[in-house]
């Protein structure tokens, strides 16, 4: 992973922040593989998960 939390689109950084949360219900299609391109979500059988890269991305955010 080559990029930080600022290089993201807001409406990226948000719907990984939702995804981190487990609210994943309602994100568009596009978003999801978006982020899945990115690196920082992966399909699963119950949909879609945020990725370890994911979540160090979100971490370093808040630091």
């Amino acid at each position: 992973m080559g990029y930080d939390i600022q290089d993201l689109e807001p409406d990226e950084v948000r719907w990984l922040r939702r995804l981190n949360a487990g609210e994943t219900e309602e994100m568009p299609p596009a978003m999801a593989v978006r982020l899945t391109e990115l690196g920082l979500a992966r399909a699963t059988l119950e949909g879609i998960a945020i990725t370890e890269d994911g979540v160090r991305l979100l971490g370093s955010a808040e630091e």
